[in-house]
């Protein structure tokens, strides 16, 4: 089992999963936002259908120093870095990728995250995606390259808009070669607060355009996670295929304890499943 599907993007786990049904609802509930909340210090998350066990450790600021896995074939840790901005770096052990996050020394936002893999005693990069945000700090949109001894090569861009509430409302992913691809959040879970490193897609898959660190930044700030996702990905003016993510989730005392993911595919009908506790 590679190491890569630890990387907390619980979508990616998914293909982990057995097929399991549980039961499960979309919460909704009107969008009230509030001063900000104190943040509990979560200890550990637990995948029940997979049996795998994250247990998170801390620095002395209170950030996330690692996320070690036991209930894996090779054991796995997480490990973070930090700079005067913010998280600068993500690296799993026993494996040659490394992550970087690059930002702005004025605004201090961040413009940029590279994927690179070790090279003798330096690192190659092999994809970017940079972030272009507005003067509110609020995402705008993020363009996907692949990096080789020739350069960058624009793979795709996504574009954002957002709901009256400040909430991003639909992501349009336009690739190079011009197809498109919509992800409309068609519904919110009630205010939680969260943990947004533990949902970065550190591997910048299918859900990076969401799940990325400028967008999960604005989340965490407005206590909201995405309870229904629609993708629809067009070939030309025709609908191609079509994903719905739906997760319910519980919550205690605006506490995340227990997410339930569903997706279903057009091309492959049969529901996915994953599961995930949270531990305080």
């Amino acid at each position: 089992m590679k190491a890569k599907f630890f990387i907390l993007t619980v979508f990616i786990l998914l293909s982990l999963s057995s097929c399991k049904k549980p039961s499960a609802n979309i919460p909704s509930a009107p969008f009230t936002p509030e001063a900000d909340i104190e943040k509990p210090a979560l200890k550990t998350i637990y995948w029940p259908l997979l049996g795998v066990t994250g247990i998170l450790t801390r620095n002395a600021d209170g950030t996330v120093k690692s996320i070690s896995y036991s209930g894996v074939r090779n054991p796995t840790q997480l490990e973070f870095s930090y700079d005067r901005f913010g998280l600068s770096k993500a690296e799993v052990s026993n494996s040659l990728d490394g992550k970087f996050l690059l930002y702005d020394a004025l605004t201090k936002e961040l413009i940029a995250m590279v994927k690179a893999i070790k090279n003798g005693t330096g690192y190659r990069n092999y994809a970017k995606a940079t972030f272009d945000s507005s003067v509110s700090g609020r995402l705008e949109s993020l363009n996907y390259y692949t990096v080789n001894e020739a350069g960058s090569t624009l793979s795709y861009t996504s574009s954002y808009t957002y709901n009256t509430n400040g909430l991003p409302e639909k992501i349009t992913v336009i690739d190079k070669n011009n197809n498109k691809r919509v992800i409309t959040i068609e519904g919110y879970s009630d205010e939680v607060v969260f943990e947004p490193i533990c949902f970065i897609d550190f591997d910048m898959g299918e859900f990076f355009p969401i799940y990325n660190n400028s967008t999960l930044a604005l989340l965490s700030k407005l206590h909201r996670l995405p309870a229904r996702l629609k993708i629809t990905e067009y070939s030309g003016s025709q609908v191609n295929q079509e994903k719905l993510v739906e997760t319910n989730f519980t919550i205690s005392s605006k506490r995340l304890v227990k997410q339930i993911i569903k997706i279903t595919d057009s091309e492959f009908p049969t529901p996915q499943y994953s599961e995930l506790h949270y531990g305080y």
